[in-house]
């Protein structure tokens, strides 16, 4: 005899349709949900809204894993670039990166997705893999850590990213003691702001407000901010010493034949790879300046440096 709470496969196949409104919008809240926040959601609810809690989790913990992949891969491949430069180029190792990228991104949205649509269902289908990561005793902390952390990191982004443009202004109107030009074929101009926020900021604090501009790099925009620019910051790819853009190159000769530098002009950091095959070039035309340049590879983890302490620093004691 069956006991009174069991229910067949069928029986359970024929009570899904009428599974409570509340209960599907609990199951997919645990899956759109921050843990903390699913953890309280799933309290004291069914085995319904447990079984896709227990799933929202290890779509948690599959996460945790993708963003500690993505950190050993940056480390691995900025150390790659260095010691291997030639090779990493030859065999296009970057596109291999963000295809790699790419499919781990899937592969989360796709779980998640998946465990969406599932309890919106009002199914309990298990996922594979992550319905096993759920079931791990240390899997809720790991979720915690993982999904809480990537949610603050966003939040602080983004706030950032809407603070950051009211630091700095387009090249028009007038001159500026900061100049951050970059190459917009790479980035669009708020993610610029972005990256360069410590720096901006600190600019505004020295000089005063609308002490910064931020502008794609041409011939114009190099030529106004080596003119008024106190501070130089030139974020583009490089090859063979001049700088790349969208509309060519740009390199010492071009300063030379045609371009004033100004006497205020203290740093200029060129960003570009293998600016520095040109060093001595770069430091006769942007004279008295001190020029950084990179006679190699120059890694995204000595820029961030830049950006965010070295600069700074010295925007502040200029």
């Amino acid at each position: 005899m069956m006991s009174p709470g069991f229910k067949t496969p069928q029986a359970m196949r024929e009570a899904v349709p009428g599974r409570a409104v509340a209960e599907r919008a609990a199951a997919v809240g645990c899956y759109l949900l921050p843990n903390p926040l699913k953890g309280k959601l799933a309290q004291n609810r069914g085995e319904f809204v447990q079984h896709h809690f227990r799933q929202a989790v290890g779509v948690s913990v599959l996460l945790v894993c993708f963003e500690l992949i993505l950190v050993v891969l940056f480390f691995a491949n900025t150390a790659f670039w260095l010691l291997c430069e030639k090779t990493a180029d030859h065999i296009h190792i970057d596109e291999w990166l963000r295809r790699v990228v790419l499919v781990l991104i899937a592969l989360c949205l796709a779980a998640s997705a998946a465990g969406i649509l599932i309890a919106a269902g009002g199914s309990r289908r298990r996922i594979p893999l992550v319905a096993k990561l759920g079931d791990w005793k240390s899997s809720f902390r790991i979720g915690v850590f993982g999904g809480s952390s990537l949610a603050l990191v966003t939040l602080g982004l983004a706030t950032l990213a809407i603070i950051a443009p009211n630091y700095a202004r387009p090249l028009e109107g007038k001159p500026a003691a900061l100049y951050v030009l970059y190459d917009e074929t790479q980035a669009p101009r708020w993610v610029v702001t972005l990256l360069a926020f410590p720096m901006n900021h600190a600019a505004n604090h020295r000089w005063g407000s609308g002490s910064v501009i931020v502008a794609p790099i041409n011939r114009h925009s190099l030529r106004e901010a080596l003119a008024h620019g106190k501070v130089v910051y030139l974020a583009t790819h490089g090859e063979n010493g001049p700088m790349l853009y969208r509309e060519g190159s740009l390199g010492p000769q071009d300063v030379a034949q045609g371009m004033a530098v100004g006497s205020d002009l203290r740093l200029v950091y060129l960003a570009a790879c293998h600016g520095g095959d040109m060093a001595d070039q770069w430091k006769k035309v942007l004279a008295p300046a001190e020029v950084i340049s990179y006679p190699r590879f120059s890694a995204h983890l000595e820029h961030a440096y830049w950006l965010w302490v070295r600069l700074p620093r010295f925007i502040s004691g200029a």
